[in-house]
């Protein structure tokens, strides 16, 4: 395989620091045993929108006996052509219990991130 470029480079690292921050850094992240970690993990993911300079909305419901609340996070971009049309791209952010979930779902919300991050300044 040819060298990685200097682009391929920096996604590399941005998608290796977020699978860490999630997997490594924040783990376990469910509802049945690590419900804080869950908490932190849809804080690491607004935080990072907000610094892309999207504007983050949460959409809260509560899940199980004990009524924890769980968020769906959204951030936007109005395309410029066709503004209705919409295209979603989505990852879930908790983890089987008892894995740190770097393979399910830290690579997916990493992707996510890494798409919002290259989109950010853009009108498609």
């Amino acid at each position: 395989m040819p060298p990685l470029t200097d682009g391929q480079i920096v996604l590399r690292n941005q998608l290796r620091k977020d699978v860490t921050k999630l997997a490594i850094d924040i783990g376990d992240r469910n509802m049945s045993t690590e419900y804080e970690n869950l908490c932190k993990a849809a804080n690491f993911i607004e935080e990072s929108f907000v610094e892309a300079g999207y504007r983050v909305s949460r959409q809260g419901y509560e899940v199980g006996l004990e009524e924890r609340k769980c968020y769906n996070l959204e951030a936007e971009i109005t395309g410029s052509k066709k503004p209705d049309e919409i295209v979603i791209i989505g990852a879930h952010y908790d983890s089987l219990e008892g894995t740190p979930g770097a393979n399910d779902n830290a690579s997916g919300v990493a992707a996510l991130l890494s798409l919002a991050r290259a989109f950010a300044n853009s009108k498609p």
